[in-house]
């Protein structure tokens, strides 16, 4: 769907739960045939309109923007035929995020840790997804992993807190790999500053 509106995933998925807070949308959970949560479906709802005349029983009304009526009676209709947005989190997405960073921070943390699950789903629920999670990992393994002051906080707590959308935003500091002629990293700042800025 984000790319139909040519705008970010996150943007989209908050411009939907806006719509889900106003009443505009109606958002159902999908299963496949054993019960197991697909993804979500997203349903347009009617204007009310006090001026205009209820449609007739005979006739259904004539699709709107795009969004045609379903003919089964209680299946939902589909906006532009665009597969609705998964916003549940699994265990697998957790699983997979936190395997991902003992593989490249050189740590094994378990994806079961009640704090792990916190800090991930916190993140998850603000509209990050698995790319933006191995992202940051990627950015900060670049930066911290072969200092010793700084290999410590390689961790979910640091790594997932609330600095995550700067660290997937961040530009230049240790991670953008440029090197000056001794070899050190051009790019780096005053270690202490950024001990400081972690807390």
């Amino acid at each position: 769907m984000a790319l139909k509106v040519k705008c970010s995933r996150r943007k989209t998925i908050n411009v939907i739960d806006d719509l889900i807070t106003k009443g505009y949308l109606v958002k159902q959970k999908r299963t496949d045939k054993l019960g197991n949560s697909e993804s979500n479906l997203y349903i347009l709802k009617q204007p009310k309109n006090k001026n205009a005349k209820e449609p007739s029983a005979g006739g259904a009304p004539p699709p709107v923007n795009g969004v045609h009526p379903s003919s089964a009676g209680d299946a939902p209709a589909l906006v532009n035929g665009v597969h609705p947005i998964n916003t549940n989190i699994t265990h697998t997405n957790i699983q997979n995020i936190v395997e991902f960073l003992n593989r490249n921070a050189d740590t094994s943390y378990r994806a079961k840790t009640q704090r792990t699950i916190t800090y991930i789903t916190a993140r998850w629920n603000e509209g990050f997804r698995e790319e933006d999670f191995q992202k940051v990992i990627l950015i900060k393994c670049r930066e911290w992993k072969n200092n010793k002051d700084f290999a410590k906080y390689l961790r979910p707590e640091t790594l997932f807190g609330n600095k995550f959308e700067s660290y997937l935003n961040q530009k230049g500091g240790f991670g953008d790999g440029k090197t000056s002629t001794d070899g050190r990293d051009s790019g780096s700042c005053n270690q202490d500053e950024q001990l400081k800025d972690l807390f």
